[in-house]
C-alpha cells in the first residue's frame, strides 16, 4: 500500500510538471488494483491534457462529485471543447482519406488546417503525427522540426522526428511505391497508436458523426476496438512483408531517412498488443489478456512496458488457473535490462517463493526469500519474505 501511495504522489508530481505520459503510466498500473475517484480523476485529466476528450469523459463517468468536485468543472469543459474538436478531426479525417489516395499535398494542406483547428486545445499525438509526417514528406523539414521543438513534452515523448530526417530531398526512385506504402502505414497506424517513449496513450479515433449519447459513445469506442484488433492481424501480414524488403528500405532509408522499417512496426504490434492485453486483464478477460500480453513481448521486448506486459501476462495465467513457475523463473533470470530493473521483480520472487513453500520446495524458498530480504530492505516484499523464513525457520 506504501508503494501505491508513493506512486500516486509521484503521478500527481508528474502531472504538475505536464510530464502527462510517465503520469499515465503510474495511474494505469495503480487503477488496476485501486480504480477509486481520485485515481479515476487524474487519468481523466491527463487524457483532457493530452488532447483526447471522449476518453477524459468516459474516465469522469467513474469519478463521485462527491470526492472530486473539480470533476464537474473539468466535465463542461470538456462538453464544451467536443464540438472544436470534430471539426479538427473532421479535416484529419479528410487528410487520412487523401494519403490513401496518395493526394500528398491535399492531405498536408487538410492536416494543416486540423493543426490550426487546434491551435487552442491540447492536441493528441496523431494531430501532431498527421502533420509533421506531412511536411516532412513535402520536403519541409525545417518548419516540422522548428515546430516539434516547441511543440509540449508528451508530443515530443511520442513522437521521434529525428528518425524521419532526411540528408537530401527525396529522389524519384523505382522504389518510390515502397515509399508510399510506409508513409501511408506510419500515418494509417497514427490513428491508433503512436510509438512512445514512455506510457503509451491511446490516439482520438476517427471521427465520422456525432455521438450525442452516452450509449453513442460507448457503441463508437467498441467498433474502434474491433478496428484495433483488425489492424493487429494486418500488422503480422505486414510485418512478414517488411523483412522480405529489408534491403530495399535500408537503402531507401538512406535516401529519404523516413520510411518505417520492421523494427519500427514490431514497436508498433508491440505497444498495441500491450494495450490491447492490459483492458483484456482489467476487464477479467485473463485467458484472452495472456495471449495478447505475450504477442507484446515477443513483438519487441525491449520496449519500456516489456516488463509490465510480462508480469501481467503471468498474472492473467495464475487467474486463469495455469501454472505459472516457469514463467516467473524466466522473468527473473532473464537478461534482458527492463527485467533486471524491473519493479515487479521482487514481486514475483516473493510469488515464486510462496508457491514453492506449498508444493513443499523449502529450499528453493528459502534462497528466495533470503534474497528479496537482502535486495529489497525498504519494500513491503522483504518484510513479507522474513516473515515467511521465520516461520519456516520455526518449523524445522
Amino acid at each position: 500500500m506504501d508503494t501505491i501511495k508513493e506512486n500516486y504522489r509521484l503521478a500527481l508530481h508528474y502531472i504538475g510538471e505536464k510530464d502527462y505520459l510517465r503520469a499515465k503510466k503510474l495511474l494505469e498500473d495503480i487503477a488496476i488494483h485501486y480504480p477509486n475517484s481520485q485515481v479515476m480523476w487524474a487519468l481523466a485529466l491527463v487524457e483532457a491534457m493530452t488532447g483526447n476528450p471522449f476518453q477524459a469523459k468516459r474516465l469522469l463517468r467513474s469519478v463521485s462529485p462527491e470526492v472530486i468536485p473539480q470533476a464537474k468543472n473539468l466535465q463542461e469543459k470538456i462538453e464544451h471543447q467536443i464540438p472544436e474538436y470534430k471539426l479538427l478531426f473532421s479535416s484529419y479525417n479528410d487528410g487520412i482519406e487523401k494519403v490513401k489516395k496518395g493526394q500528398y499535398l491535399e492531405a498536408l494542406q487538410d492536416f494543416s488546417d486540423a493543426f490550426d483547428k487546434g491551435k487552442d486545445l491540447p492536441l493528441p499525438v496523431a494531430i501532431y503525427k498527421g502533420y509533421l509526417l506531412s511536411l516532412m514528406h513535402s520536403g519541409d523539414q525545417k518548419k516540422a522540426f522548428d515546430l516539434y521543438r516547441i511543440a509540449p513534452l508528451y508530443i515530443q515523448q511520442s513522437i521521434d522526428l529525428s528518425r524521419y530526417r532526411s540528408a537530401e530531398k527525396p529522389k524519384k526512385s523505382s522504389r518510390r511505391w515502397i515509399m508510399v506504402a510506409a508513409f501511408v502505414t506510419v500515418l494509417m497506424i497514427g490513428l491508433f497508436v503512436g510509438s512512445k517513449a514512455f506510457p503509451d496513450t491511446k490516439e482520438i479515433p476517427v471521427v465520422a458523426e456525432d455521438n450525442e449519447t452516452a450509449q453513442e459513445e460507448e457503441e463508437f469506442l467498441s467498433e474502434q476496438s474491433d478496428t484495433i484488433a483488425t489492424l493487429e492481424s494486418k500488422l503480422d501480414e505486414q510485418m512478414a512483408t517488411y523483412e522480405m524488403l529489408e534491403e530495399e528500405y535500408n537503402e531507401m532509408e538512406e535516401r529519404i531517412g523516413f520510411v518505417a522499417d520492421a523494427e519500427d512496426i514490431n514497436a508498433i504490434a508491440s505497444n498495441e498488443a500491450y494495450q490491447q492485453g492490459l483492458q483484456a486483464y482489467q476487464q477479467g478477460d485473463y485467458q484472452n489478456a495472456a495471449i495478447l500480453l505475450e504477442k507484446s513481448y515477443r513483438y519487441d521486448d525491449q520496449q519500456y512496458f516489456s516488463d509490465d506486459a510480462r508480469y501481467y501476462q503471468i498474472q492473467a495465467f495464475q487467474r486463469a488457473g495455469q501454472s505459472i513457475e516457469e514463467e516467473i523463473f524466466a522473468f527473473i533470470t532473464s537478461t534482458n535490462s527492463h527485467f533486471q530493473t524491473s519493479p515487479y521483480r521482487d514481486d514475483l520472487m516473493l510469488q515464486l517463493a510462496e508457491l514453492s513453500i506449498d508444493k513443499g520446495k523449502v529450499e528453493q524458498a528459502t534462497e528466495l526469500l533470503r534474497e528479496i530480504v537482502d535486495t529489497f530492505p525498504q519494500q513491503w516484499t522483504a518484510i513479507s519474505a522474513q516473515t515467511h523464513l521465520n516461520k519456516l525457520l520455526e518449523e524445522e
